[in-house]
């Protein structure tokens, strides 16, 4: 679980109170915006502890630092798809953004694994990761094991951890950001894969 309203105490970092609607042309733009003030996240645990509190500027600063990892990928390019297991975790909002930085597309994936459904839960996972045609997939320590079973021959440039990522030397700038047209191309390509693989997900109910 995760509390966005979060206030979070940075001496010597001068907050921007100067209200503004949501008029941005992308995702990380907003970002920019909110890495000015001193809001954050804040992340619990399962049984309503503190997690991690993440304020929106390191929010920034790690994700613009993982996105010029993420273009140093052997293979990977501007419009590609990353895959990312959809944990309410602080790596999964720094790769998102790293992806929105990197000019990538960021397709969350599933996090759900139910009591003895193991086995389908890696089937989907593949699934999802094939049909996206995702060039390389994330998630915690926690769901490392299940990602990289389900991966397994795929041809993808990394499969692994923020913390894998991290070994990538990191390429010199990240690309600039999305214009208006190309950013919301990116949103339909998201929603129709969205769609499609919720299809196919229903068809292979159906059919079990």
């Amino acid at each position: 679980m995760v509390d966005g309203s979060s206030h979070l105490a940075d001496e010597g970092h001068v907050a921007s109170d100067v209200w503004r609607p949501g008029d941005f042309s992308c995702l990380n733009e907003a970002l920019d915006h909110a890495a000015r003030g001193s809001h954050g996240m804040t992340f619990f645990d399962g049984r309503g502890e503190v997690l991690r509190e993440l304020s929106y500027r390191e929010l920034r600063e790690r994700a613009v630092l993982a996105a010029r990892r993420l273009i140093a990928l052997p293979g990977v390019s501007r419009g590609d798809r990353i895959a990312l297991i959809a944990e309410t975790r602080p790596e999964f909002a720094i790769l998102f953004f790293a992806c929105e930085y990197a000019g990538l597309v960021p397709v969350p994936m599933p996090a759900t694994v139910s009591l003895g459904g193991k086995d389908f839960y890696l089937r989907q996972l593949r699934f999802l990761i094939s049909n996206s045609e995702a060039r390389a997939a994330f998630a915690t320590e926690e769901f490392a094991g299940f990602l990289r079973d389900a991966v397994g021959d795929l041809p993808l440039a990394l499969v692994g951890t923020l913390e894998d990522l991290d070994e990538i030397a990191p390429a010199a700038t990240v690309p600039p950001s999305p214009v208006p047209d190309e950013n919301r191309l990116r949103t339909v390509h998201i929603r129709q894969y969205a769609r499609s693989a919720r299809r196919a997900h229903h068809a292979a109910c159906g059919d079990a």
